[in-house]
């Protein structure tokens, strides 16, 4: 597991953000790598294998529950660790923000706040 781990999960890139690029067999793995997702979720760790918007964390699909916002992301496939390592959490955001999307930006603050990041240990993947 550490093998797969540090080969694919390296230098704070999520492999299931990538483009369709390398050999046919990676491009075959990436596209399971949709179903999986849809019945998988993850526990917080380090946040590096986990995109932020997208992926089930913590109970949540942030892409379904906070839909206006959503659509102001600069980066819709951006990780959890990379989000949260922005010091101002707007410059994630396309800005104005429309009163619906600032609305869910407060409700994500809140998500946000109560957080539970922790740096040394991987992200845990299980089926739901």
């Amino acid at each position: 597991m550490d093998l797969i781990w540090n080969s694919h999960y390296q230098n704070n890139l999520v492999p299931h953000a990538e483009n369709d690029k390398g050999p046919f067999w990676r491009r075959d793995l990436l596209h399971l790598c949709d179903k999986f997702r849809g019945i998988a979720k993850c526990t917080l760790g380090n946040g590096t294998s986990v995109l932020f918007w997208l992926d089930v964390w913590n109970d949540h699909c942030l892409k379904d529950s906070l839909p206006r916002l959503f659509s102001f992301a600069k980066n819709q496939k951006i990780s959890v660790a990379q989000f949260l390592s922005e010091e101002n959490m707007d410059n994630n955001f396309y800005l104005p923000l429309s009163q619906q999307a600032n609305e869910e930006y407060q409700q994500l603050r809140e998500i946000i706040h109560s957080l539970q990041v922790h740096g040394e240990q991987n992200d845990q993947w299980t089926y739901i």
